[in-house]
């Protein structure tokens, strides 16, 4: 079989449509209910990959089920046609054959082959395809979804389905043929045929071109008899110019009624229709506006999932900031209590030597130092530097307390604490002049 998909056809792993379609097939799934899920996944995406055309879709009937719909190239003397299919997983797969059905895109232009006939539904819109494969005899649950894709393609290219319509009231001739000239322009130029693919046709001399009408056209015999016939009218009618226009006003006539009694005939099918084939095509219109609905919801789902997730990658990311200021902050306060920490222990150091100072002048005995007073001005002036002392070890007191109850901030604790300080061991270094002056 001439393989048609090119890689203009197919999908790579990481193309984002293919991406698209398979978690369109993950929110499918979860509507339907398989024996085998990842079996079903895993043969949907075999097929996407090599048929870019399909779409999944959710399919409602009495149970509900993965169909993938869409165009296939098929090869048909040596041009490429789209036929429209739809691809339907079973419920039990793969212990059963996927069911195909083909899609006529405009049953008033064409009409299906006369080999399909037998499975033709819902007015020539659909045909029950898979009896016309050979794998339907020997379908296993190993049977490699891509080998039945490519037994539909070659069965395709076999006995082409559908045909246009040509003189649909003429009866003397065939109904349909298939004439892809009669699908494109002539000359060198290319069109778009009427199954969505595009080619060239090159002008021919007509002889060729009826050969290739003779050899496309599945009814060419009767259009040959035809031709033999309308010799043969021509030469009685060179004998016989009266009975030639008897005979034309007979056939004109003929054709009328025929044309009369097949809008008669059509028009009482419509209205003798029985009420089972009446009850199908409403089946058939809600199960298909459905479907469309489901679709859309589906789609409009998807929207919104998307959006959902922005957002949650947003609060995400606004978290992930939130927590680094708070970790930055943490650590800053962890720098403001390690320099707390080192400023009490100073805090400590300077009272224990204040506290050493003031002890060793309160050893000095309060009876020496009155008796020293009317001595002689050396001791008052001794007296006056402990006082004064004195004075200072409670001025740093408070200014400590000052500065733990945070009425005081660190720079002028200080500046406060070196200036007391200085004074306290001016007056520690007179005073001990004083008393060794004494002594």
């Amino acid at each position: 079989m001439y393989n048609n998909n090119t890689e203009k056809n197919i999908y790579s792993p990481d193309n984002p449509q293919f991406k698209q379609k398979v978690y369109e097939i993950q929110l499918i799934m979860d509507q339907c209910k398989y024996t085998k899920k990842n079996k079903v996944i895993e043969d949907a995406k075999i097929v996407l990959l090599n048929f870019k055309e399909l779409n999944p879709t959710l399919t409602a009937l009495n149970i509900t089920m993965l169909e993938l719909q869409g165009n296939i190239p098929i090869p048909y003397n040596n041009s490429i046609f789209s036929i429209f299919i739809h691809l339907r997983f079973q419920t039990s797969h793969p212990e059963v054959q996927p069911f195909i059905f083909l899609k006529n895109v405009d049953p008033n232009k064409f009409d299906a082959n006369p080999l399909y006939k037998s499975a033709e539904i819902q007015n020539g819109l659909f045909i029950t395809f898979n009896n016309f494969i050979p794998s339907v005899k020997n379908w296993n649950k190993n049977y490699k979804i891509i080998d039945f894709m490519l037994e539909i393609q070659s069965a395709l290219s076999r006995n082409f389905p559908f045909f246009i319509k040509t003189n649909p009231y003429n009866y003397n001739q065939s109904q349909f043929q298939y004439n892809p000239q009669q699908m494109m322009n002539q000359g060198n130029q290319q069109q778009f045929n009427n199954y969505g693919l595009w080619q060239s046709q090159i002008q021919q001399p007509q002889f060729v071109q009826q050969q290739q009408q003779s050899l496309q056209n599945p009814y060419s015999q009767i259009q040959q008899k035809q031709q033999s016939q309308q010799q043969q009218s021509q030469y009685i009618q060179q004998k016989d110019n009266q009975q030639k226009k008897q005979q034309q006003e007979e056939t004109g006539m003929a054709n009328k009624l025929l044309q009369m009694s097949t809008s008669v005939f059509e028009f009482g099918k419509e209205l003798f229709m029985n009420q089972e084939a009446k009850e199908e095509k409403i089946k058939t219109e809600v199960k298909s506006k459905v479907d469309i609905e489901l679709l859309n919801q589906s789609k409009k789902l998807m929207d919104s999932i998307r959006q959902q997730k922005q957002l949650t990658d947003n609060l995400i990311e606004q978290y992930q900031q939130q927590t680094k200021v708070m970790r930055e902050i943490k650590l800053k306060d962890e720098e403001i209590n390690t320099s707390i920490h080192k400023l009490d222990q100073q805090l400590i150091d300077m009272e224990q030597k204040i506290e050493s100072c003031v002890t060793t002048i309160s050893k000095l005995e309060q009876n020496n130092i009155e008796e020293l007073m009317f001595t002689d001005p050396l001791s008052n002036q001794i007296i006056d530097l402990t006082s004064e002392i004195q004075a200072q070890k409670e001025g740093l007191f408070y200014v400590q307390k000052k500065f733990r109850y945070q009425s005081l901030d660190y720079d002028q604790l200080i500046k406060i604490t070196r200036q007391m300080s200085q004074q306290m061991f001016d007056q520690y270094l007179l005073l001990k002049k004083c008393v060794t002056s004494k002594q």
